[in-house]
């Protein structure tokens, strides 16, 4: 709901409000500046507030602390959990970044989307300083709250402050400032900006959308409020209390959907003052608690640590001290040992020294150790002033990477000698190191040492953490791993290196990487993350070959190629042009990547594409040890667009910054960063008629524990084939149109079965969905005929085709099976064809008395022309096997139930068996009666699998479960016995004489042992039947793989069907002209 009015207050309360931020800055002996603060004992470094970033508890203030100062945050206000992290980047500007748990309402309405978990608002904060404080003037700041959020807690604001110092009571900071959206509410000044102009007075109310924009048309529109408080720093040092206004009424938190238990919850705020009390415990760790809204308590923790001056925590040997024991000339220092000791003490790998001139030494060095380039500086320039004469009265230090040569570290050094030895010149010896540009090496250069050419082998092994905020499943996806890493250089231009990594724990299999799928056109270059993290507790991260070489002067060019990282591999090149001291360099790389499979340690999957990107490096000339970068190209899903990116470097060597990427994505098939807009597909409904429905059937119902991801068992996967309506009926008044994926099998595209039931759906889904809309997003069109898909509308996207030679009894190995796919995943999909291609090869390769599907064949062709049996019952003992009768039925009668051989010619011997049967435990209450005493003569197959271990046992009752397996193995044993040896009264118990218990027995049959029923032995069983089919055929002469007694059929039902609608007048014969007649 948008609520933009505006009731304007009187003008002079904006003047006093302004007047005020300016008042704060009155002279006199009981003020002080910020910038004394640290030599009288004041607040130093700043706290957070409740939202993170420096304030009090709701509301900000104009302090920044010192730059590079990091904070994390976590405070708790009932309704609110916030989790912020704050860094000031520069001494004016201050950056923060916030999850906020808001406990009321629900993540999103889907519940098989986000379950039952509760709302994760993520925000950015930012705040720049105007003006500095003074003794005189206040320190004045602008800021942006939740810029790129949902606007919840959008808010703009002008704020100051004054710090006081009191000799009896300590200090004190006064902050006053005038906020509109959240901070507005309260409403109690005007919004200046509305007096100048009109579109300033409406601000929309509440949450603005789904999160990810920038909604600058928002900012500093609607009411005004003015906000202030006091931070006193009390007498003892660790304890501080705050006093506050809040001018947010809450009247803009009440919007979403609700959690159980908070359906009626509205915010009340008895008070606008909020007070609260903070304790540092250390110079890290400070608690805090609060009474905010008259009605709320309130407690919250943060850790803060300054970047700019962290220490890199090392166990290094001591710096050495000073002394005046140095060589008398340059020719009497050992610069191979001086070289070790940069390496070990300073961690400058040497490649050469040389001498410009005789009072300069200059080192070409790679750093392999130190972040803070000061700290390797002072160990290097200590080693040097050891080693050198003092005739050089200047170091440098020219750093490289790759034979690229970055900065140079340039060392007065006499000025270094005199303060490392304490003589009293200089305080510090860091006053004589400065940074600069790099000097380069002129051919009459005195060489003085040429390190032999690096090469050989390195390792590591580190800890290593992949990890994910704010998702729908749970707040906090990770794993930890340990990363073992090894590289070999065989000279300056060429290295291998790989990395493995092995799994300690993680939640991955939380992440419902799956769901949505197929509401997007974009490719899954990054969702897929849970597939690599749950599927391999070992794996192969990357491994590489580079090759780097300098091509002229300031032209740099590398290529590579192998596993470039743990989702793709591939091949690719750089060509860097970066002039030597400039602040700019242009870059510009080209590759070929494929996505890696994430269930084969070495295997591809079939993504791949083309990237590349022009890209510029600016140094900024006017932010100290800051870099922008451009990129523009062609990114790994496809899309079109640049990047932008900003660094900071602080001069501890850590470095800090942010991105972001604009393309030709539009935000609908992107998406927002929470979660997918549109609604989760929750059934899928396969329509076909024959070989695509009753294969699919029986494959999604035999495998469907088998699923390798927890979001596809909450699919629902339904069936519809019959032409008359009724499974129709039965499907959809339990579906949602707008939640059911409909997949229309047929390979024609054609056939008045599926087409039947298609056009039943389409009048079905007019009031939830257009036409375009159901063909957009929830139709998967399988056929064989790509024209007609595309006739009846479906887009090429979601068009999957099969070669027109396979039938559709032999298809469910094709797109046909996608409804296997969807019901246990495309791994276990690939792992059921990996299981036919080993009967494929069984089948081809082994001898007769071994061969599965000839020894079947042949026991068939026995049965049929031999002892005159004319039909095979299919017995399965396994419950997951019930269809499997059905399917055979098809494919066995279909393909061999014929009178002529493959050249048209009629035939005078028997061919295909009937085919029949059930599910055996239910057949040995029903037709097993007939099969035992009855007079007619039979075949059987009996299919029993001995073991079960599928991931779908419930653990509570696996031993009773595995019993029940062995029970129905004893029964099909049994059976199989009686049917073949009939019955021994002596040995079965029976009297003799007794007609009614006598089994006749001498009944062929087939015992088929599955020694576990998983995606491969099933591929492997319905094949070896396929062949079966297949060699009997052969033998027979006749073409397995027509079907012309079908065609007929169709035809003349195609004729009655129109006579019964009255579009066709012709007479059949007398029973079907009274029956026709009768429906008319």
């Amino acid at each position: 709901m948008n609520n933009s009015t505006y009731y304007p207050r009187q003008k002079t309360l904006l003047a006093k409000s302004i007047a005020t931020i300016l008042l704060l800055g009155v002279t006199g002996s009981g003020t002080v500046a910020a910038n004394e603060w640290t030599e009288v004992g004041g607040f130093l470094p700043y706290t957070q507030s409740d939202f993170g970033g420096v304030g009090l508890l709701q509301t900000p203030t104009a302090r920044m602390n010192a730059e590079g100062h990091f904070a994390a945050a976590y405070s708790d206000t009932n309704e609110f959990r916030r989790l912020s992290m704050n860094l000031q980047l520069f001494d004016w500007f201050e950056a923060t970044a916030r999850y906020t748990d808001v406990r009321y309402r629900l993540y999103s309405p889907e519940e098989d989307f986000s379950g039952d978990q509760t709302l994760k608002d993520k925000g950015f904060d930012f705040k720049f300083r105007l003006l500095e404080e003074t003794k005189y003037m206040p320190n004045v700041a602008l800021g942006l709250r939740d810029v790129g959020g949902t606007g919840q807690s959008s808010s703009e604001y002008l704020v100051a402050n004054k710090a006081f110092y009191t000799r009896n009571f300590g200090h004190f900071d006064v902050s006053f400032g005038v906020a509109t959206g959240n901070l507005g509410t309260s409403d109690n000044i005007p919004n200046l900006l509305c007096e100048i102009r009109d579109t300033f007075c409406e601000r929309s109310r509440g949450a603005s959308g789904t999160g990810g924009q920038f909604e600058v048309d928002q900012w500093f529109r609607g009411p005004a409020s003015a906000f202030g408080g006091v931070l006193w720093q009390t007498p003892y040092d660790a304890l501080s209390l705050k006093l506050e206004y809040d001018s947010n009424n809450y009247t803009r938190e009440t919007d979403g959907v609700r959690t159980p238990g908070y359906e009626d919850f509205e915010f009340v705020q008895d008070s606008p003052w909020n007070i609260g009390a903070e304790y540092r415990l250390n110079e890290y760790v400070t608690v805090r608690a609060g009474y905010e809204r008259g009605n709320t308590f309130s407690f919250g923790f943060e850790f803060a640590y300054n970047l700019a001056t962290a220490a890199q925590g090392k166990f290094e040997t001591p710096k050495r001290v000073g002394s005046y024991n140095q060589p008398q000339q340059i020719s009497q220092v050992e610069f191979e040992r001086m070289s070790r000791d940069l390496l070990n003490e300073a961690g400058f790998r040497v490649e050469k020294i040389y001498q410009p001139n005789d009072a300069t030494v200059t080192v070409v060095a790679q750093q392999e150790r130190f972040r803070d380039i000061n700290q390797a500086a002072d160990r290097a320039s200590r080693i040097l002033a050891s080693n050198l004469p003092t005739s050089v009265t200047r170091f440098e230090l020219s750093e490289v990477r790759q034979d690229f040569r970055i900065e140079q570290i340039n060392v007065n050094a006499d000025q270094f000698r005199a303060a490392w030895r304490g003589e009293r010149f200089y305080r510090d010896e860091l006053d004589a190191i400065t940074v600069g540009q790099v000097r380069m090496q002129r051919e009459h250069d005195n060489l003085l040492y040429q390190a032999d050419p690096v090469k050989g082998f390195d390792w590591s092994v580190s800890p290593a953490l992949s990890q994910s905020f704010g998702g729908a499943e749970t707040f906090f996806i990770y794993q930890v791993s340990v990363a073992g890493n090894a590289a070999y250089r065989f000279n300056k231009n060429w290295t291998i290196d790989g990395t493995m990594h092995v799994d300690i724990i993680n939640n991955y299999d939380r992440f419902n990487f799956l769901l949505d799928e197929l509401g997007s056109p974009l490719p899954r270059v990054r969702t897929r993350a849970r597939e690599y993290s749950v599927n391999s507790d070992v794996w192969l991260s990357d491994l590489q070959v580079t090759y780097t070489e300098q091509m002229a002067r300031d032209w740099y060019a590398s290529a590579y190629g192998g596993y470039l990282e743990r989702m793709f591999g591939g091949v690719g090149g750089e060509l860097l042009y970066r002039p030597l001291n400039s602040t700019w360099a242009f870059g510009f790389d080209i590759n070929y990547v494929k996505q890696r499979d994430p269930y084969s340690s070495l295997g591809f999957d079939n993504y791949d594409v083309f990237t590349g990107h022009a890209t510029l490096y600016w140094k900024l000339p006017y932010l100290k040890d800051s870099m922008l970068q451009l990129k523009a190209g062609r990114f790994l899903a496809g899309d079109d667009g640049i990047n932008v990116d900003f660094s900071h470097r602080f001069e501890s060597g850590v470095v800090a910054g942010a991105y972001a990427a604009f393309t030709n994505v539009s935000a609908e098939d992107f998406g927002e960063g929470s979660f997918n807009k549109g609604k989760v597909i929750k059934d899928v409904v396969n329509i076909g008629v024959g070989g695509s429905d009753l294969g699919p059937m029986m494959g999604s119902f035999a495998l469907r524990e088998f699923a390798d991801d927890s979001s596809l068992h909450n699919l629902k996967v339904h069936f519809v084939s019959s032409m008359d309506g009724g499974q129709l009926h039965a499907v959809l008044p339990i579906v949602d149109p707008e939640t059911t994926l409909f997949v229309i099998c047929s390979k024609s595209f054609t056939t008045a079965d599926t087409f039947a039931n298609v056009d039943t759906v389409m009048e079905w889904v007019e009031p939830a969905l257009t036409h375009e809309q159901w063909l957009e997003k929830h139709v998967i069109g399988v056929s064989a005929n790509n024209q007609a898909m595309v006739d009846f509308g479906i887009p090429p996207s979601q068009q999957l085709s099969f070669a027109d030679s396979v039938g559709g009894r032999f298809s469910l190995w094709s797109s046909v099976g996608l409804a296997i796919a969807l019901t246990i995943g495309s791994h276990q999909f690939s792992v059921m064809l990996a299981g036919a291609a080993a009967m494929d090869d069984h089948f081809l390769s082994e001898p007769l008395e071994n061969n599965i599907p000839l020894l079947l064949a042949l026991t068939g062709l026995y049965n049929r022309e031999e002892r005159g049996i004319n039909n095979l019952a299919v017995l399965p003992y396994d419950g997951r096997l019930r269809y499997l009768p059905n399917y055979l039925q098809q494919l066995d009668m279909e393909s061999n139930g014929k009178q002529a051989n493959y050249r048209g010619e009629p035939i005078e011997y028997p061919t295909g068996p009937i085919i029949w049967g059930g599910f055996g435990p239910n057949g040995q209450h029903a037709f097993f009666q007939h099969l035992h005493q009855g007079f007619d003569a039979f075949a059987a197959d009996f299919v029993a699998v001995l073991h079960r271990r599928a991931p779908g046992f419930v653990p509570a009752v696996q031993d009773a479960l595995r019993e029940q397996q062995r029970l129905a193995v004893a029964n099909a044993l049994a059976h199989r016995r009686l049917m073949w040896t009939g019955s021994d009264p002596a040995s079965d118990g029976m009297q003799e004489g007794e007609a009614t218990n006598h089994y006749v027995g001498n009944h062929p049959s087939n015992l088929l042992f599955v020694d576990e029923l998983n995606p491969r032995s099933f591929g492997a069983l319905i094949a070896a039947y396929e062949h079966k089919v297949f060699t009997q055929g052969v033998v027979w002469q006749i073409n397995s793989f027509d079907q012309p007694g079908v065609e007929l059929g169709k035809k003349i039902a195609t004729r009655i069907h129109e006579v019964i609608d009255g579009d066709r007048e012709e007479q059949f014969d007398d029973s079907t002209d009274a029956i026709i007649r009768r429906m008319r």
